[in-house]
């Protein structure tokens, strides 16, 4: 698996409380997640996984998350997260709820540049 020398805070695997944001639409090609606030994603990259079915999905592994994100998905039960257009959450944003996935929005698709949590619950 290629990518892991551009690890900076990210991960690959989704845990329980991450956001896992993805390259592709429809939570395909390679992912990167992470439990906590992101104030810039300059300089994290996605990395390619291997999927339950066991294949290796690597559309976009090493590329930056930051003005690359087309899917995310919210792993925490009681958080939620905003996806912003900004860096340090300035501009619109796209707010993933406690469980929710989804493609983003045409303001937000290839155009994301921080995460911020809040509580839900």
């Amino acid at each position: 698996m290629s990518g892991t020398a551009f690890a900076s805070v990210g991960g690959v695997d989704c845990l329980t409380g991450d956001a896992c944001l993805y390259y592709n639409s429809g939570f395909g090609g390679a992912r990167w997640t992470y439990p906590g606030d992101v104030p810039n994603l300059q300089g994290e990259r996605f990395y390619a996984w291997k999927t339950y079915n066991g294949t290796v999905d690597s559309a976009g592994d090493a590329q930056p998350v930051k003005n690359n994100t087309a899917s995310a998905q919210n792993w925490s039960n009681t958080q939620g997260f905003r996806i912003y257009y900004n860096s340090n959450y300035g501009g619109v944003y796209q707010t993933f709820d406690a469980g929710m996935q989804g493609n983003l929005n045409s303001s937000l698709k290839n155009e994301d540049a921080s995460i911020k949590w809040f509580q839900e619950f």
